[in-house]
């Protein structure tokens, strides 16, 4: 199975997480395997990561979104975070990382807050 699937939506590519637990070290080690190497493909990145299938995630998965984050930042790029369950949300808040990433309720606001600008939910 796929950790992750990624759609093009114009010069936005949109990663969506196909595992709802993302606690065990060998789930932790392929999923941020598979977002690097997805984000070290691409040129000036822009950057949606659905989060709509995840239900559980640990801090060492979180370490592994930072690492994404500094790749992308690296090559110009930008990563954005959408469609986070209440708890998920709650764990970037504590974390002070709700500072670090951009965080939208959906998909599509991810997406436009792109063109125009918008931070945050």
């Amino acid at each position: 199975m796929d950790t992750i699937v990624v759609v093009t939506e114009g010069k936005i590519k949109v990663v969506y997480i196909q595992i709802a637990a993302i606690t065990q070290a060998n789930v932790i080690q392929k999923v941020g395997e598979d977002l690097l190497k997805a984000v070290d493909a691409w040129n000036k990145p822009k950057i949606v990561i659905n989060f709509t299938k995840v239900t559980h995630l640990s801090s060492s998965f979180i370490s592994k979104l930072v690492v994404a984050m500094r790749s992308v930042k690296e090559v110009k790029g930008t990563i954005k975070l959408c469609c986070m369950r209440p708890a998920i949300q709650e764990i970037f808040k504590i974390t002070k990382l709700d500072k670090v990433f951009e965080i939208h309720p959906t998909q599509e606001r991810a997406i436009k807050s792109f063109k125009s600008g918008i931070f945050g939910s």
